[in-house]
């Protein structure tokens, strides 16, 4: 360990992150992992760093970093090929399981909830796969759930979709979820999360407090700061509207300086220039500061200047921590997790509706506030937010897992039935269903197109169980009814699931868990290696329905009732390649929305599916495309031109090969 510059055995806790603040990376997440490194220190707290970009797995870390951090990166636990192309959850998962035996002293794992990175770790632990005493947290700083809201907008792409499912998975299977603020909490319920509340946490992050403050002397305010990036999220044109209110009435004149800390957005083209132009008349400086000098900027000026926060929709902004630590007069929208950071006896100081005429009225109160006035209100604040702070910090040092995982139930044996699709089951078949370490109590032998009568006769025989399904041209490992059992078993609360199946050739089946829309393109509904609770199937009468008549039409039946689909992240199964002619899931996809109910998640985003759909209708690109319809000469043109360059191309790329 000590030659691969790893951490140390005696951690308790491993942080999971793609973010650190070490690396440029100024936004929260990466702020929140350097602090809670600095609080509990390396003897205490692993950094598992998988990064994105110039930090890559496969292209991370340099000889020079080795030196200097003991910090766990892929590239030291696996190869190259598997740092690039691996999925990065696998990738995660993958080293989580070459290490986890080297720290016998590991109480939690805590990974982020951006992008899923943890979805296998937590579908691993339900599935038994990772020890009982090990408690796997994640913690919420804002899914693309949370950008979406604060944004405005849908992501209904196929790539966020994927993403969206792993972190929802994720959250859903972990054993403990984190939440700074009760905004996002109430958000992810919303949104369709489903989270049970004793699963939940509410803890802030940790923020080191700050040392004594040279002292200053408060005097007429002439000063307004922005601090955050120049976006829409940020508030952005909220601020440059209020300022153009507040420089036209009475107040403006008071105004001497203005300071933009913050990288610039292009798409803020006319806030930009109206900054711009600004300087021709006012001290204008713009900046984007690391994080150091942006809080001694806001120290030195505290005296002279009012610090404008007119944010949207964040969840837990450090910016206004550090505008308090710092002692400096602020502002701040009335939104998102804002107020549950202000102490309540400032809100009516210190907040205000996002709006241009708010901001404005409240940026004029403080500006036009005595000093003394002015000075009691940041003191005053700063005082209460480090006494907050402080317990915060020591909630985190306390114990790495406040909310401990709940003992892991004891697995209550059930009757299996193992169900495989042919009368005439190969060989090949039959010897590695001889070979299960747990032995079905049943099996049967059926054609694939009678799978409907044979759910109707275990209705009808009210069997208790678990019903095991295998295609023709699945094979089993010797553990793929033990495992799958098994995780019915302790699992009470799940209706189906399924384990990782390798095909002939080497591709390997992922399946995501719950999802009909997010699971489509990566051929999971269709998985014939699955294992389902009759019980939970009974409820949902689906053994009696007659429109069950594959095993794919059961996943999406059983989510549009309710129902729970698990993942075992690890080969159970072996199939022979399918031409893609036989993966038809229009079926399945058009029975799950037959369904009762289609779950909220999935509501969602299938509408903002249809609104990225119609907005996209309306762009010029459709409008030209459909009046070339009427142009059939024309379309015939455009398709003549591009097959003569398509030649012209060809044969050029030809010569420079030879």
């Amino acid at each position: 360990m000590d030659e691969n510059r790893l951490p140390p055995k005696s951690i308790r806790h491993l942080l999971i992150t793609a973010e650190h603040a070490g690396f440029q990376y100024r936004g929260g997440i990466g702020s929140y992992a350097q602090e809670m490194e600095n609080l509990l220190g390396g003897d205490r707290l692993g950094v598992f760093f998988v990064g994105e970009k110039e930090y890559s797995p496969a292209k991370f870390p340099s000889e020079q970093f080795l030196g200097r951090k003991r910090w766990i990166v892929p590239s030291l636990i696996v190869g190259q090929d598997q740092c690039a192309f691996l999925p990065k959850e696998d990738l995660v998962y993958l080293c989580f399981k070459r290490i986890l035996p080297l720290y016998p002293r590991l109480e939690t794992v805590e990974i982020q909830d951006c992008d899923g990175w943890g979805v296998r770790i937590a579908q691993a632990k339900r599935a038994g796969l990772v020890p009982d005493s090990l408690t796997v947290k994640i913690r919420c700083h804002g899914t693309y759930v949370y950008l979406e809201q604060a944004h405005g907008k849908w992501w209904a792409d196929q790539y966020h979709l994927r993403l969206m499912a792993r972190e929802k998975q994720a959250i859903e299977q972990a054993d403990c979820v984190s939440f700074p603020t009760d905004f996002l909490r109430d958000l992810y319920q919303q949104s369709g999360y489903s989270i049970s509340p004793d699963r939940v946490e509410k803890l802030r992050y940790p923020l080191a407090l700050p040392t004594a403050q040279e002292p200053v002397e408060f005097r007429r305010a002439d000063s307004l700061i922005f601090v955050g990036a120049r976006t829409s999220m940020k508030g952005f044109p909220v601020f440059v509207e209020a300022l153009k209110k507040l420089l036209a009435g009475p107040a403006g004149g008071a105004v001497r300086q203005i300071y933009i800390l913050g990288s610039t957005d292009p798409a803020m083209a006319w806030e930009n220039a109206y900054i711009k132009a600004l300087g021709k008349r006012l001290k204008v400086r713009e900046a984007a500061l690391p994080r150091r000098k942006l809080l001694k900027t806001q120290s030195i000026l505290r005296g002279r200047a009012v610090c404008v926060l007119p944010y949207l929709g964040d969840n837990h902004p450090n910016a206004v921590l550090e505008a308090m630590a710092c002692g400096c007069p602020m502002i701040a929208a009335d939104r998102g997790g804002i107020p549950e950071l202000i102490p309540a006896n400032y809100h009516d100081q210190c907040l205000c509706p996002p709006d241009p005429d708010s901001l404005a009225e409240s940026m004029t109160r403080l500006l036009t506030m005595k000093p003394k006035e002015r000075q009691a209100l940041a003191e005053g604040l700063r005082r209460e937010y480090l006494t907050t702070q402080q317990t915060i910090n020591q909630a985190h040092w306390r114990t790495e897992s406040p909310a401990k995982t709940a003992p892991a139930l004891k697995a209550k044996p059930r009757e299996t039935v193992l169900l495989v699709l042919t009368e005439s089951p190969e060989d090949e078949l039959l010897q590695a269903l001889e070979e299960q370490i747990r032995k079905p109590d049943q099996t049967l032998f059926i054609p694939k197109e009678s799978f409907g009568k044979a759910l109707q006769s275990l209705q009808e025989e009210n069997k208790e169980g678990i019903l095991a399904i295998l295609d023709a041209d699945y094979l089993p490992e010797p553990e793929f009814i033990q495992t799958h059992a098994r995780y019915l078993e302790q699992n009470p609360g799940t209706g189906a699931v399924s384990a990782y199946c390798r095909e002939q050739g080497g591709r390997v089946i992922r399946p995501l868990g719950d999802g009909l829309l997010l699971n489509m393109a990566e051929d999971c509904l269709g998985h014939g290696g699955a294992a389902f609770s009759l019980s939970h199937l009974r409820e949902a009468d689906l053994l009696s329905r007659d429109r069950i008549k594959a095993p794919e039409d059961l996943f999406p039946a059983l989510l549009g009732a309710g129902g729970k689909i698990g993942v075992i992240p690890e080969v159970l199964s072996q199939r022979k390649a399918r031409p893609n002619a036989d993966r038809d899931f229009t079926r399945g996809l058009a029975l799950g929305f037959l369904a009762d109910n289609l779950p909220r998640f999935e509501a969602l985003r299938l509408a903002g599916i249809m609104q990225d759909y119609a907005a996209m209708q309306q762009t010029p690109a459709i409008a030209i495309a459909r009046e070339l319809e009427n142009y059939p000469f024309l379309l015939r043109l455009g398709r003549a031109a591009l097959e003569k360059a398509a030649r012209i191309y060809f044969r050029i790329k030809s010569h420079k090969d030879a």
